[in-house]
């Protein structure tokens, strides 16, 4: 593949890895979801010209997959229904699975495509991403973490605390964030030479590689999601539990939940709790942080745990001008935070 290729299908999160086969209808590539750690096939039309090159979002191969997709989900509606939604399911054959067509959201995010089921109790992953980043930010929570990473730093400016403790606390929640940018726009007394670059340093850190900043992150979504009422706790625990929003979670998510539960530890300069200072949203944490150490239901492996759903409507198929398919039928394991 050549450069130009390359830049022709590469965009947002997604890498384009190596073509795979060229058939009759299409090219095929792999191509990774490069913060999920995952990788899907793409197939894009064979006369697509390399010598025009455009990002991913508009690759467009919707004109060569929407058929492919409809005739997925209505092949996997037909099997489905009878082996793992009947009566008879628990005697089922559970190695026949279809695989499952997703459609790429903002160069950024997969949503179904072509599945007719769906986890019990598992709002979808477009619930999650209608929380804007612009919601967390005008939220109280948003308000007082930039008020104690405003407080804390200003103690280390004054040394009160040393520069290692105040960075094994922040540097993941200011990488690439608001939270970060913000502080360097209005630091506190104190703050500017080596210790002002230290912290541009970290915010412009791209270690992790493309992928959520906090204000952006699922994990955040979620606290946020239940502090507004527009979440259960429990409806949080199902989704964690779904695979089609578990494929979304990032490696940043899981850095960022870490780093929130570290703030929850008690430190001699805060005269209040962190809990007092950041408020109630973080009671939803440990839920979180508690999903993302398990793996989540597989289907048809745990058909119990699902339901059947009609698939994506036209409306629905017509908001995806990229679709991509998994490369097999085995289940392959999704980032989750280990055990402590």
């Amino acid at each position: 593949m050549t450069d130009t290729e390359s830049g022709l299908l590469s965009s947002g999160w997604f890498r384009v890895e190596r073509e795979l086969a060229i058939t009759t209808d299409a090219r095929v590539f792999l191509c990774s979801h490069l913060p999920a750690h995952r990788a899907y096939l793409l197939r894009i039309p064979p006369g697509l010209s390399s010598a025009t090159p455009a990002p991913l979002s508009s690759t467009q191969n919707s004109g060569l997959e929407l058929g492919n997709v409809r005739g997925t989900a209505a092949a996997a509606a037909a099997l489905y229904r009878q082996r793992y939604f009947g009566k008879e399911r628990a005697h089922s054959d559970t190695s026949l699975v279809v695989p499952e067509y997703y459609g790429v959201v903002d160069s950024r995010y997969l949503m179904p495509a072509s599945a007719t089921y769906r986890r019990r109790g598992a709002v979808g992953f477009d619930a999650v991403t209608a929380i804007s980043d612009l919601l967390v930010r005008m939220t109280p929570f948003w308000e007082n973490l930039s008020l104690l990473v405003s407080a804390e730093t200003s103690l280390m400016a004054g040394g009160s605390i040393s520069y290692d403790a105040w960075e094994s606390r922040w540097r993941r929640l200011l990488r690439g964030s608001s939270l970060g940018r913000d502080l360097l726009a209005h630091p506190p007394d104190g703050v500017q030479g080596r210790m002002a670059a230290q912290i541009a340093e970290l915010v412009d850190d791209t270690t992790l590689g493309p992928g959520p900043a906090l204000e952006d992150s699922t994990v955040l979504r979620l606290m946020v999601a239940v502090a507004t009422r527009r979440l259960t706790d429990e409806q949080v625990k199902d989704a964690l539990s779904c695979p089609f929003l578990r494929m979304n979670i990032t490696i940043h998510d899981l850095t960022y939940a870490v780093a929130l539960l570290n703030l929850l530890q008690p430190q001699d300069w805060l005269l209040q709790s962190p809990v007092e200072w950041l408020g109630p949203t973080l009671f939803v944490l440990p839920t979180i942080t508690d999903g993302l150490v398990e793996q989540p239901a597989t289907f048809p492996d745990d058909a119990p745990a699902f339901e059947p759903c009609p698939p994506p409507d036209d409306a629905t198929l017509g908001r995806f001008e990229v679709f991509v398919q998994d490369p097999e039928r085995t289940v392959r394991p999704y980032l989750a935070l280990e055990r402590a």
